[in-house]
């Protein structure tokens, strides 16, 4: 809405939705840069005390090695439950595996 003129030029009225609208607009540009700046998160763990199975060898136990030891997770979430409706072996390893490798009768259960 125009106020007035003065010398040719249009003075306008800034209204509080004007004054709201700059500062969404900012506030969602921020949200966005944060957004990309932010890095997903890939947690990996593996049991320690006392040491799992497939861990085990890192501590001078006599078992084979397993240098993914930190990546027993069912398989990832979307084949936990994609592909085996939720369904875990109990030490972390796929479902549909047989003999899972962790588990009694596996590589590495030797004891």
């Amino acid at each position: 809405e125009v106020i007035f003129s003065r010398c040719g030029m249009n003075i306008m009225k800034i209204t509080l939705i004007d004054t709201f609208n700059s500062w969404m607009f900012f506030f969602i540009h921020i949200c966005v840069v944060l957004h990309w700046m932010i890095a997903p998160i890939d947690g990996h763990g593996r049991l320690i005390d006392p040491p799992s199975r497939v861990s085990a060898w890192r501590y001078g136990f006599n078992t084979p090695k397993d240098y993914t030891d930190h990546e027993y997770n069912c398989g990832g979430m979307s084949h936990q439950y994609g592909r085996n409706g939720g369904k875990c072996g109990i030490c972390g390893d796929a479902w549909e595996l047989n003999p899972r490798p962790s588990e009694a009768g596996g590589k590495y259960a030797t004891g």
